[in-house]
């Protein structure tokens, strides 16, 4: 079995991957989603 030595640089790589992925999703829900403020009366004129 052969042994892999993980490195502080192999962790910061991994570090900033992670967050770039995160930052991908998050940017792509957000974009996804536009939300609508309804008010009461236009609500109730919808029902």
């Amino acid at each position: 079995m052969p042994i892999e030595i993980i490195t502080k640089q192999d962790l910061l790589q991994a570090h900033r991957q992670l967050l770039e992925d995160l930052a991908k999703l998050i940017g792509k829900q957000q974009a996804e989603v536009p939300r609508q403020v309804l008010k009461s009366a236009d609500v109730r004129r919808m029902l």
